[in-house]
């Protein structure tokens, strides 16, 4: 289990706790506006203060269980999203093994003080695929009502999440409004508001904590920072789109000058619901691709450059800009869920100066990263979220304070102030083992690691057209893979979510069974077997379209004689299905591991009807 703790980007402090959820939904414990505001307790304002102490603003730390402070606060999260042992006693039972667990190592360390403290949660780890962890939108929404939500996307989802995500005077220790909510079997991309009206003289804080359990395993997460000023004004015009030869048709060529891909100028904040920016990394094609890596490059080489302005007004910059400011960069993927970092409150250094006094700038022809190629292999053929959020030095009115501007894929309109929407990023993707077969246009075979998508080859569909490979992929996949094999021979390694045309269209190799019709180059076939297999191996996979027709066997491609849809087709079919478990008890009820979890969401079910 892990519970994370933040304080949030707008003025001071975040919690993030736990949200609770039914079936998928999820069913916010907001306690009546005529509870707030209320004082906390001593005990918990001391819990509080000595948990904030420990951590550095804007980091996300794992809490230790063997400090007792640290334990209630954990427990204290957990009560006010109304999980008690009584019960949710699966979530208790991981806080316990996880106190166990801290106990044992502290005891190691004669409960030093070092052995007592929290942990970075990113300690060293930055560039590789991790949990992300964060509050997002942070404001003033106007006449002294504020708002915060605390976010948890965690690497492969999460047996239970919980949320609470609160306003909080940090120095009277007083409680302005409260939210929690609990997510079971899900947990790539969770997040819980809150909003309450806050007295101006309040030294306000923004609070989430966040608990999640994935299988009986725990952890215990704690993120803070200091109250800062938005952005009035700001502008990204790198990432953005190639200039393509039919600007009607993402699916034409990017238009290349000199060797050189030529980009769109406009900032992307200014464009309405913005289609993804297609990024490849090894793989895909110059023409195909708004930004193409080459193999040639080395490991720590990025796939694009990240240019804007923030504007904060009449306050101004300090000189110390440089050193004292810093900017974090990641992309999260909402459907497996985690993400990767390519900068944790970097200094601001090369690339960034001053336009005028109150507009900061800047240019970083690429952002870096510590691995990106593990990272890519697991988020290759996603479309992922990319949040890149800068932290300045400004000389206010006031006396000095911190100014910032977060830019999110990851919005609902209207925007808080100093957060700003742009578009996603869709990396190409990977699903079938190294080795597999697929059929050409011309009636030969080749596998797939070998297709590229320089001279657009062409492949056969199971409708019978003749479709241009757009992109291509190459990565890793964390989780078992399913072998098919079929009545008339075929044998198909395979990820799990990856769609195989069956007699009822596209469906997710996982949820075949013996017995299932698939099409294949020989006609129909029954499914004869289907397997878990542990693969370490290189996955490949193809894109053959854009968004539109995502679900049909136009685009799909044989595998091992097997037709299976592209790389698109499998992203919309996650996203439909991270969709239908919020509304899908059964879908939730089969996704958890045992039956003890299962009672404890029917518990759940239970308290919210």
């Amino acid at each position: 289990m892990r519970v994370i703790t933040m304080h949030g980007f707008g003025i001071k402090v975040l919690w993030v706790l736990g949200i609770l959820c039914i079936g998928g939904s999820s069913y916010g414990q907001t306690a009546p506006a005529s509870t707030y505001p209320r004082p906390m307790t001593t005990q918990e304002a001391q819990d509080y203060a000595h948990v904030l102490n420990m951590v550095k603003p804007g980091r996300p730390y794992i809490l230790n269980l063997a400090d007792p402070q640290q334990l209630r606060f954990t427990q204290r999260a957990l009560a006010a999203a109304h999980r008690i042992s009584t019960n949710a006693p699966q979530t208790y039972a991981a806080v316990r093994d996880t106190m166990q667990r801290d106990q044992k190592l502290a005891a190691t360390a004669n409960h030093s003080a070092t052995a007592l403290a929290a942990r970075p949660l990113l300690a060293s780890t930055v560039g590789g695929p991790q949990d992300i962890e964060t509050i997002s939108n942070f404001g003033d929404e106007g006449n002294n009502v504020y708002t915060a939500t605390g976010y948890s996307s965690v690497l492969g989802g999460t047996t239970q999440t919980t949320i609470t995500t609160q306003l909080i005077d940090t120095q009277t220790k007083t409680v302005y409004a409260s939210a929690s909510s609990t997510q079971y079997a899900q947990g790539t991309n969770f997040q819980v508001p809150v909003t309450g009206k806050v007295p101006s003289s309040a030294n306000l804080a923004a609070v989430a904590t966040i608990v999640t359990v994935v299988g009986n395993n725990g952890n215990t997460t704690v993120v803070s920072t200091a109250a800062m000023v938005p952005a009035s004004t700001g502008t990204m015009t790198a990432p953005n789109y190639c200039v393509r030869t039919n600007p009607s048709d993402p699916n034409s060529n990017c238009v290349i000058n000199g060797g050189q891909t030529q980009y769109q100028t406009t900032s992307t904040t200014l464009v309405p619901s913005p289609p993804p920016i297609k990024v490849c990394f090894s793989r895909g094609s110059q023409q195909s691709c708004d930004y193409y890596n080459s193999s040639g490059r080395p490991a720590t080489s990025v796939f694009y450059p990240e240019a804007g302005t923030a504007s904060f007004g009449t306050n101004t910059i300090d000189p110390s800009y440089a050193t004292a400011g810093s900017y974090t960069a990641s992309i999260v993927d909402p459907v497996i869920g985690g993400g990767c970092v390519f900068s944790d409150h970097q200094a601001l250094g090369t690339g960034w100066s001053l336009a005028n006094a109150s507009t900061l700038q800047w240019t970083l022809p690429q952002l870096s990263m510590t691995n990106p190629t593990n990272c890519l292999g697991v988020s290759g053929g996603r479309l992922v979220n990319f949040n890149f959020y800068v932290e300045v030095p400004l000389n206010t009115g006031a006396g000095k304070n911190t100014g910032y501007i977060t830019f999110t894929s990851a919005y609902n309109p209207p925007m808080p102030p100093g957060y700003l929407g742009i578009p996603a990023i869709f990396l190409e993707d990977s699903c079938v083992a190294a080795g597999t077969l697929v059929r050409l246009a011309d009636g030969s075979t080749t596998v797939i690691e070998k297709i590229t998508a320089d001279n657009q080859p062409q492949v056969m569909t199971a409708a019978g057209d003749k479709r241009t490979v757009l992109g291509t992929a190459k990565g890793v996949e964390l989780h078992p893979m399913i072998r098919l094999k079929t009545s008339l021979g075929q044998d198909l390694l395979i990820t799990r979510t990856h769609p195989v045309l069956s007699a009822n269209g596209l469906v997710m190799a996982r949820d075949l069974k013996v017995g299932d019709s698939v099409k294949t180059e020989k006609g129909m076939a029954k499914i004869v077997s289907t397997a878990q297999e542990k693969y370490t191996g290189q996955v490949y996979s193809l894109r053959l379209g854009w968004f539109d027709e995502a679900r049909s066997d136009r685009r799909t491609h044989s595998a091992n004689g097997i037709f299976i849809g592209d790389s698109v087709s499998q992203i919309q079919m996650e996203q439909d299905e991270v969709a239908r478990l919020k509304n899908d008890r059964k879908e939730v009820l089969r996704r958890l591991p045992d039956d003890k979890w299962r009672q404890e969401y029917q518990n759940f079910i239970n308290q919210h009807r």
